[in-house]
């Protein structure tokens, strides 16, 4: 038998085979999702354009052309947000943990203060017009000047008083890890050898965005005491509290407090929910499973009741908050829960889950990301029937 739950196994085998889902870390903290319904644009004028398209980092593979209102606008990491506005109008703004982005129809833009800091563009943008996502692979590194076979994916420059160079010894770009006005462009390339993304970004934005995500990971001022579950953890939380999604709360109940949901059909062939930020399963007109996701696109943050565990925790900090899991195949991680009086227990690995065949138990499944800082990417938080019947 699985030890994972059915619908988990599922989002697993549909994302398996996919180069560009399975990122290593500096990808998946900027690979953010895909379109959304944006807000309505602003027209600037033609000298307004002019002005603000001569702003920026001045060099074609760090141009990113994009179709605003019957014309193409030039979008440079570098200028500000004013500059960025007058080409395409007002966005919409999101965010994950450790991070604030800002989508355009398909296109996603951050800001490290006021500056351009990151583009992702969708399938209508390109770089100076060419490489764009959907496009084949050995087209696009032709374009690229790279061999379609020499596992080159990301293309580094730096930027100084006589202009912007490209770097191409190792050494070099090694040395510039470090260093600002250094800019990175990363093509993901999918099992069909297809653009599946293009990636814009300054290398001291994405320095910013680790040592963020390592300050959130600090164990250092963690207890070593493990701390005293109850019900009430059985609940994802925003910051503010006043957002709870919790398992057993009725549509009613959610609805008021989350707001309007979209009824969807999954993959896996259930219905759920879709919240801003939050998915709920209901059986019976009661919250069985909720999921939050990196690809969910959210103007907030949920976390774990006590606030310990969100997207992008660690496992290290998972396990210092929870203990060892109850199964983990690298990938896949997960916790499973009794319920005693209000009290929440943890089940050990070596415990047969048919003892507790009387008890409610409870599930926090996890993926995280496939490389040394293993970062949570997905959780669900359901009970034992959708844990292993998927319904």
């Amino acid at each position: 038998m699985h030890r994972y739950p059915a619908f988990f196994r599922c989002i697993r085998l549909a994302r398996e085979g996919d180069e560009s889902l399975m990122l290593d870390l500096k990808r998946k903290l900027l690979l953010l999702g895909i379109a959304a319904l944006m807000m309505l644009t602003v027209i600037p004028t033609a000298y307004g354009q002019a002005s603000a398209e001569s702003a920026g980092i001045d060099h074609p593979l760090l141009t990113v052309h994009y179709p605003v209102k019957f014309k193409t606008v030039k979008l440079r990491l570098g200028m500000s947000k004013k500059q960025v506005g007058m080409l395409i109008g007002k966005a919409k703004r999101y965010q994950v943990p450790n991070q604030v982005y800002y989508k355009y129809r398909g296109m996603t833009v951050a800001y490290e203060g006021d500056r351009l800091a990151m583009i992702v563009p969708d399938e209508t943008g390109s770089l100076d017009g060419g490489v764009r996502p959907g496009m084949e692979w050995r087209e696009a590194a032709g374009l690229l000047g790279i061999k379609a076979d020499s596992g080159i994916r990301s293309l580094w420059f730096k930027a100084d008083a006589s202009g912007v160079k490209q770097l191409d010894d190792p050494a070099a770009i090694k040395a510039a890890e470090e260093d600002s006005d250094v800019y990175v462009l990363d093509v993901g390339v999918n099992a069909l050898g297809v653009v599946s993304a293009v990636q814009l970004y300054s290398r001291e934005y994405k320095n910013k965005l680790m040592e963020k995500t390592a300050e959130m990971n600090r164990l250092a001022d963690l207890s070593s005491a493990l701390p005293r579950l109850t019900v009430e953890n059985l609940s994802l939380k925003t910051g503010d509290g006043v957002r709870r999604a919790a398992l057993g709360m009725t549509k009613e109940e959610a609805d008021r407090v989350l707001g309007k949901s979209r009824a969807f059909r999954h993959a896996s062939g259930i219905v759920m929910h879709q919240y801003d930020g939050v998915r709920i399963y209901y059986r019976n007109g009661r919250a069985a499973a909720i999921q939050i996701d990196l690809d969910m696109e959210s103007t907030r943050i949920y976390r774990t009741a006590g606030g310990e565990v969100s997207l992008l925790t660690s496992a290290a900090k998972l396990e210092r908050l929870f203990g060892k899991p109850y199964y983990d195949d690298g990938q896949v991680l997960g916790y499973k829960f009794y319920r005693s009086g209000n009290r929440l227990v943890k089940l050990g690995a070596d415990e047969p889950l048919e003892a507790l065949k009387d008890k409610d138990v409870y599930d926090l499944s996890l993926i995280v990301t496939d490389d040394k800082n293993r970062l949570v990417t997905y959780m669900l938080l359901c009970d034992r029937q959708f844990a292993y019947t998927n319904s």
